[in-house]
Parts: structure tokens; sequence; C-alpha cells
């Protein structure tokens, strides 16, 4: 059986909500639960994870972090490497585009199907490169 267990962080957009489960001895989050305004996040998460404990100081780190980031200060979560390891899962490559993600320096980085593959759909998609193979500033999204 699987111990889910949340944080709720109150923010002016509303309450929002980060679960997790235990797994070896860990709590790594497996959900973000952004506001609801059809009524409680609480709500939901208790149809959708069954059983879930409140736990109030378990995911603080990512609470403060999000209750920050909804009120306006500036946060740095370096969370590159965590955005790459959640699109090396990505169970729809093609729905979910995520050969769309490119590193900070323009390279195209890794895909599943191959660097070839990811150049292909991005040119597709009217995407252009200069001669060392990055793609155009005029295409990045800062």
């Amino acid at each position: 059986m699987n111990s889910y267990f949340y944080s709720l962080v109150h923010t002016e957009f509303g309450e929002t909500a980060v679960v997790g489960r235990q797994d070896r001895g860990r709590f790594p989050a497996c959900r973000i639960v952004l506001p609801n305004p059809e009524g409680k996040v609480s709500e939901g998460i208790e149809k959708e994870f069954p059983g879930a404990v409140f736990s109030p100081d378990m995911f603080g780190g990512i609470c403060r972090q999000i209750s920050d980031f909804l009120g306006g200060k500036e946060v740095v979560p370096g969370g590159a490497r965590a955005v790459g390891n959640a699109l090396a899962g990505n169970p729809f490559p093609l729905i979910f585009p995520c050969h769309r993600v490119i590193r900070g320096d323009g390279t195209l980085g890794g895909f599943g199907g191959g660097i070839k593959l990811k150049r292909a759909l991005l040119e597709r998609e009217g995407i252009s490169f200069d001669r060392r193979g990055r793609v155009n500033p005029l295409h990045i999204l800062a």
C-alpha cells in the first residue's frame, strides 16, 4: 500500500498542495496541486490519493519556494536536472513535446529518439539552427 502525505501552501490564489509518498525511507514529492476555483485542494487530494495524510512540515522546502514564487519573490530553484529527469520519463513524447526543450546554451541536449530525430522534429516546426547547430535565439523563449 502506498502511503501518501501532503502539505498545504496558502497563497493569494488559494490553497496549493505538495503530495508525495514514502519510497525506501524517503518522501519524494510526486505532485503539486494548483489552486482549485471549485473547492479546497485538500478535498481533491482525498479523492485522488485516498488515505493521504496531512503533514504540514513534510515538504517544507518546496512549500516555501511555492509560497515565495506565488508571492512575487524571486526564486532560483535550480531545477534543470529535475526537468530533465521528468522529461526522460515522458510516456507520450510526441504528444507532450519534450523535444522542444533545449539546453541553456542553445544546443539540443538529450532526447529518447536521438538528436537526429529531435532536430528533424524541430525543423518541421519551423525552428532554424546556426552554423554550430544551436537553435537560433529568435526561437528561444526565456
